[in-house]
């Protein structure tokens, strides 16, 4: 998707790099890659071992972009804005750096079929989870302000990501016996437990009844997803991409 959008003259931001997929992908496609992250050991993980000169992994506040007005092509965080506090202001952060005529585009879990309406997200880590019409919703809020002129030519659109019927069938009964286990929690208690025991908890939940989690990463090539427009509810992730004007 990025790749599609990018030219060797752009300079880029991600926003939550995480294990730092994307330098790795995308460094050779760009002018330059700043990288932002909250977490200290993501960013000791990532620069324990060279980067492309072109590189920059930073650590910030999770609000405030450490960058001057109108400094990027091309902005994105993927599934990270379903774990963000201060949403509004992050989102005003992010449009503040991307120049006019740039493109932001994010990720997240579509709600549609992980949580019911007025339902708390049963992943510990997410604050809030969006189907299509909602997220479209607030990306047009944000960025598409009434009475304000500066980006009346913007654009907004939600699309969705899905993989092979394999995949989509195996996330579906991943997701369905996570929320069994979150409804025998009700009080919540698990989110007084250390992090990385859920962690392992959920990955022991998530696999099938054989112990398996079903298929191996190695036996997934990238063409097994696919990111579309058409039955976007019944995606397994969302796309907001947002045309600055």
């Amino acid at each position: 998707m990025i790749r599609e959008i990018v030219d060797a003259e752009m300079a880029v931001l991600e926003v939550g790099f995480g294990e730092g997929y994307g330098p790795v992908a995308l460094a050779d496609e760009v002018s330059s890659y700043e990288a932002l992250e909250v977490d200290t050991e993501a960013v000791e993980f990532v620069t324990a071992a060279p980067a492309p000169a072109n590189v920059k992994f930073r650590i910030y506040d999770g609000v405030n972009i450490p960058f001057a007005d109108d400094s990027f092509d091309v902005v994105f965080a993927f599934q990270v804005i379903e774990h963000v506090h201060e949403l509004e202001r992050w989102l005003a952060e992010i449009e503040r750096v991307c120049r006019p005529g740039g493109t932001i585009l994010f990720t997240t879990p579509n709600r549609t079929h992980r949580v019911m309406d007025g339902e708390r997200p049963w992943n510990r880590f997410h604050l809030i989870e969006w189907a299509p019409r909602e997220l479209d919703e607030l990306l047009t809020r944000q960025f598409l302000r009434m009475n304000d002129t500066s980006n009346a030519g913007a654009g907004v659109s939600v699309t969705g990501i899905s993989g092979t019927d394999e995949i989509n069938a195996l996330e579906l009964r991943r997701v369905n016996r996570l929320r069994r286990f979150a409804k025998l929690d009700p009080l919540r208690l698990r989110e007084r437990l250390p992090a990385t025991w859920v962690h392992r908890l959920s990955a022991v939940l998530g696999k099938s009844a054989d112990g398996s989690n079903g298929i191996g990463a190695e036996d997934v090539p990238i063409d097994s997803f696919h990111e579309h427009s058409e039955n976007v509810l019944g995606s397994l992730d969302l796309v907001g991409r947002i045309d600055l004007s």
